[in-house]
């Protein structure tokens, strides 16, 4: 399998999706990594570690789209690059679909396989790929907060003012620690990420429920139950 990992776009977004041992084992899986040149530069992984790992570097983020099979990112796919999607293409990262309407059906139109992190459970029921980053930052309560005051803000503004009490309601703290959170969060997602690879989408998806909930949408349709009850206008399977 061809797998992408494009350079993260979405505002103070810093983290990595894949590391160099990540690529180095994908690659000794038999795949292709391909690595947008940067990608990790922030997180202090340099172009050559990938290189020296067995990826192959790319210039832009419109090659890693066009080749990969599958896109390996953190944060959801944002407007420049939705663009870039095409038919059957496996994209996993974080979607949090039901938080936006316009995403869901900006994916749906392009026809993505979508696996969220979020969604994907282990044999007890845990969310395996939500609990580095809820460790890091105290990420969930954080959000829980912004979500009630209604005003969640970002690193490049975090604060703002009512009734002169200052809120701090910054809903991505992991992606300040780049470095920190980017290793934490690939050691946690790569055994799925080398598992999907090397199963395929549809034998991964049968293994057991816990990865078939990750499997959001898929050609057109809602697959996910929550993120169908979320938009019971929208098709799904």
């Amino acid at each position: 399998m061809i797998i992408g990992v494009p350079k993260e776009v979405k505002k103070d977004e810093y983290r990595v999706a894949l590391l160099p041992v990540g690529a180095h084992l994908l690659t000794a899986d038999g795949h292709l990594v391909l690595v947008e040149r940067g990608a990790g530069s922030v997180s202090g992984l340099e172009d050559e570690q990938y290189v020296q790992a067995g990826a192959e570097i790319v210039d832009s983020a419109d090659e890693v789209y066009a080749r990969a099979e599958m896109v390996v990112k953190v944060k959801e796919p944002q407007q420049q690059e939705i663009a870039k999607l095409r038919f059957g293409q496996i994209v996993f990262c974080y979607f949090h679909f039901a938080a936006s309407r316009e995403l869901t059906t900006r994916c749906l139109e392009a026809g993505i396989s979508a696996m969220a992190y979020e969604t994907l459970s282990d044999a007890s029921g845990r969310l395996p790929l939500l609990t580095p980053m809820s460790e890091i930052a105290g990420r969930m309560s954080i959000q829980e907060g912004a979500k009630y005051l209604e005003r969640p803000t970002t690193h490049s503004e975090p604060t703002y003012v009512v009734d002169g009490v200052v809120h701090y309601c910054v809903t991505n703290i992991p992606g300040a620690v780049s470095r920190t959170s980017s290793h934490a969060l690939c050691n946690a997602t790569l055994p799925y990420i080398r598992e999907l690879a090397s199963l395929r989408l549809d034998f991964f998806v049968a293994e057991n429920p816990g990865y078939a909930a990750a499997l959001n949408m898929r050609e057109h349709r809602l697959v996910n139950d929550a993120v169908a009850q979320a938009f019971p206008d929208l098709p799904k399977e």
